[in-house]
């Protein structure tokens, strides 16, 4: 809601929008969530869902300040650490340990260290999203209080569901300090490689935060657990290919992420959804550039081979796709264009009439035998409208949209396919081209 204002300040107009679009999503989405978990009486989220209900409100920044205003009174939840129940001189620590066996117990019971962690260089400060098998440097910071006198070590590993095949933590061990009476500062680093997957849509896994103390005791081993404040635990997950790193353009990306959403529970294939979502989502981020390359405009010579070759040559480029990519090759009778772990994409040029929902139809039917030859239900069309433009392009989220085939000899098939179209526009003339030139305007009618 900061951004939000400041673009308003700025009279970024199509970035005020964005903004204030996601904002009322995200809070909607917030607002869900704690409807779920807590009642309207509950003392910290029933405030809290009443200023998340005005945010889905907005339309502009003219009430941020005061929204923002109001929240800064909102209560907040607080971490507490259980401390002893009585409290002990220290001058008398020893004496009174060894004849009193509650005192060791309200020591045990007072062990408090501040943790905290960051991934790479970078604090955490939500859930981390990860690249799997890639290995990330994950460093602890902790802050203990005066170390008990039979400590010997303090102990840190991160605790999950999860095994060691799936995830590789690091667990950090410190000897003793040489003066251990006071407050201590310590920290270390260690590899965090994620080997999992998870569901479109999953949220992060918790990682809890483990520390203790140990050392021996009357001649026999101690370990004493330490409350955690700070980091308590930590949430990662491997990259999402439906929600994470889409364009540049903000509501596309909301145009994007709501077709993932949908898409999320159709029931279609996990393999194939991320798949299927990294591929479209790097040839929007790829096509979206080349509608304002000069290589593409008004004038230029642009042949069906050198679009194949531009995007094929960007795509091989996006770290998401990971290099895995085929042209070519031979698939259900004929040769596919651009293929993706068993995602296929179909590109097409247009020269003569502008692209339209209605008359893609006609390319619909090739990307659709090609993912049904792989035993896929989603494909990609791609089509470089180069016709004559005769009005000003529009935004791009007016060129995303989805196409559904009808399938042979079924009416309504229990398993249909999609197609998910992109149409990049190119021969664009300059913008001065347009300057006392009469263009057409829309019906009255519309918005």
């Amino acid at each position: 809601m900061i951004n939000l204002d400041a673009a308003e300040l700025d009279a970024e107009t199509t970035e005020m929008t964005a903004l204030a679009t996601a904002a009322r999503r995200r809070a909607a989405a917030i607002t869900t969530e704690l409807e779920k978990r807590f009642g309207d009486a509950d003392p910290l989220a029933g405030p809290a869902q009443t200023a998340l209900k005005r945010v889905q409100f907005l339309t502009d920044a003219s009430g941020v300040a005061d929204l923002l205003a109001d929240w800064a009174t909102l209560p907040l939840p607080l971490v507490i650490a259980h401390g002893p129940r009585r409290r002990t001189p220290p001058t008398s620590h020893m004496a009174d340990a060894e004849g009193d066996p509650d005192v060791h117990s309200a020591q045990d019971q007072s062990a408090v260290a501040v943790v905290l962690a960051s991934v790479d260089g970078r604090l955490i400060t939500g859930p981390q999203v990860l690249r799997p098998s890639m290995v990330y440097e994950l460093r602890l910071y902790v802050r203990t209080g005066p170390w008990p006198e039979w400590a010997e070590t303090l102990e840190a590993e991160l605790l999950s569901h999860l095994t060691p095949n799936e995830v590789e933590t690091p667990a950090h061990f410190w000897p003793r300090p040489p003066s251990a009476d006071g407050p201590v500062t310590l920290n270390a680093t260690g590899t965090f490689i994620l080997r999992f997957a998870l569901p479109a849509g999953s949220p992060a896994p918790p990682f809890s935060v483990s520390l203790r103390w140990r050392g021996t005791r009357d001649g026999r081993p101690v370990t004493q657990s330490l409350d955690t404040a700070g980091h308590r635990e930590i949430r990662c997950r491997p990259f999402d290919a439906s929600r994470d790193f889409l364009t540049n353009f903000p509501v596309f990306d909301e145009r994007l992420l709501a077709l993932y959403e949908r898409l999320h529970h159709a029931g279609y294939d996990e393999d194939q959804l991320q798949a299927f979502c990294r591929l479209f989502t790097a040839i929007c981020r790829t096509g979206l550039t080349m509608t304002w390359n000069k290589q593409y405009k008004r004038g230029s010579h642009v042949t069906e081979r050198k679009f194949h070759d531009d995007l094929y040559k960007e795509l091989q480029a996006e770290p998401e796709l990971g290099g895995r990519l085929q042209r070519g090759s031979p698939l259900a009778l004929g040769y596919l264009d651009v293929r993706h772990d068993g995602i296929t994409a179909e590109l097409k040029v247009e020269r003569k009439t502008p692209v339209t929902q209605d008359s893609a139809h006609k390319y619909m039917g090739q990307p659709t035998q090609y993912a049904a030859a792989d035993g896929a239900r989603l494909s990609i069309l791609c089509i470089l409208d180069m016709s004559r433009k005769t009005s000003p392009v529009g935004v791009p989220e007016n060129y995303l949209f989805t196409l559904q085939p009808a399938l042979h000899g079924l009416t309504n098939p229990e398993a249909p396919s999609l197609v998910a179209a992109i149409v990049v526009n190119g021969n664009l003339p300059t913008p001065s081209t347009w300057s006392r030139r009469r263009t057409p305007t829309q019906p009255s009618s519309s918005p």
